[in-house]
């Protein structure tokens, strides 16, 4: 049963802590942000506050559809989340300007 809750949240773009998020990204860069932040006073209110008040967000977390999993070469690969997003023409390691 939990394999198939698990492949219907993961066919909705629903994001797991720890699994398909990070700490280091915020509730806003993970798309995860309330429309309105309350009246009460809360733990870590004024940097939420912060976030929400820049221009835009330095990363966005988004869900990548894969294709086709076989290489040039033939081989069948299948990403387990330790790999880096890479640039197609550079070949380098796409970093945020906050260097995440």
């Amino acid at each position: 049963v939990e394999t198939y809750a698990n492949s219907r949240r993961m066919e909705k773009s629903l994001r797991l802590q720890n699994a398909d998020l990070l700490t280091e990204y915020n509730l806003l860069e993970a798309d995860l942000a309330r429309p309105k932040v309350k009246e009460a006073d809360f733990s870590g209110k004024a940097k939420h506050l912060e976030y929400r008040a820049r221009a835009h967000q330095p990363a966005m977390l988004c869900t990548l559809v894969m294709t086709d999993n076989v290489d040039p070469k033939g081989v069948a690969r299948y990403p387990v989340g330790t790999m880096p997003v890479m640039d197609p023409q550079t070949g380098e390691t796409l970093v945020d300007e906050l260097g995440r």
